[in-house]
């Protein structure tokens, strides 16, 4: 499977703390919309924020985001390979 890694910078500490609580939140729900079982400790270690720094730490893709990204990856290395 494919993983996310990066940091998005943000306007400001209480934006970078909204989208991180934001996120973490959309995986929670779709976790039990979809009977999953929960990692509380791997959902926080996924987005973590620092001042006005997001952080994605290893999220693992899943499904349609996985095709998605794969098709990205794939269009944008046409030709390279």
């Amino acid at each position: 499977g494919l993983l996310l890694s990066g940091k998005l910078y943000m306007q400001s500490t209480s934006n970078a703390r909204a989208l991180t609580t934001l996120l973490r939140n959309q995986i929670v729900q779709s976790a039990r919309r979809n009977g999953e079982k929960l990692d509380i400790k791997a959902i926080a270690n996924y987005f973590t924020y620092d001042e006005d720094v997001v952080t994605i730490g290893a999220y693992p893709l899943q499904g349609e985001m996985e095709a998605r990204a794969e098709a990205i990856m794939k269009e944008a290395l046409k030709g390279v390979l």
